[in-house]
């Protein structure tokens, strides 16, 4: 019965030598998985910062070229009227032309 007592320790401990080893794999696995995550974590945080001040720069771009179509829109129709007016002067000059 003794003897029988001893190879159930026996067994016991080595199956808690293999739950020892298999822990420490365990962990070993986990800090590798949680400093690749960091290392990750780390350079999705620069892209965000890049993406950020990319945004920045697009809105940025974007406000500038409305404003230039503003401009361009200003200048389409100012054109038109000096335009118009030159047409109109052209009209005026055929008159007097046409009155000598």
């Amino acid at each position: 019965n003794h003897l029988n007592l001893d190879a159930k320790v026996e067994s016991l401990q080595s199956s808690l030598k293999v739950g020892e080893r298999e822990l420490k794999e365990l962990l070993t696995s986990f800090s590798e998985q949680s400093k690749s995550l960091e290392s990750k974590n780390a350079k999705l945080k620069s892209l965000t910062i890049e993406l950020n001040a990319s945004s920045k720069k697009n809105n940025k771009l974007s406000d500038t070229n409305e404003t230039l179509n503003s401009s361009l829109i200003q200048i389409k129709e100012e054109l038109a009227v000096v335009s118009n007016q030159m047409v109109q002067k052209e009209i005026e000059l055929d008159g007097f032309r046409k009155r000598e």
